[in-house]
């Protein structure tokens, strides 16, 4: 979401596939941890929320390992297959999260 900007709950449970009270849950431990805060929305009853400098200091240290990592587990894959893999994966994912709609 860093890269989203401001955000509301529900978009951030859209994005991430999960619902609402799962992210209520855990805004509230980022906000006590000080890493987001709520900003001002053009409609009031919309809840907001940003990161913090603080907030945005620990999405870059975590952005880097998380980028070290990703270069390290593909080290010795050609470009066209990672290029496959990322074409692959997100359809598997909207495969798996249809199914698990299918289901309730």
């Amino acid at each position: 979401m860093q890269k989203m900007g401001p955000s509301t709950l529900v978009e951030i449970a859209d994005y991430y596939h999960v619902e609402k009270p799962s992210i209520t849950r855990r805004v509230h431990r980022l906000k006590e941890q000080m890493l987001i805060e709520g900003v001002s929305s053009k409609d009031g009853r919309e809840r907001m929320i940003q990161l913090t400098d603080k907030g945005r200091e620990v999405y870059k240290v975590c952005r880097r390992k998380i980028n070290q990592l990703e270069n390290e587990v593909m080290k010795g894959i050609p470009d066209n297959e990672k290029n496959t893999l990322s074409q692959i994966l997100p359809k598997i994912q909207q495969n798996i999260l249809n199914k698990g709609a299918e289901n309730e």
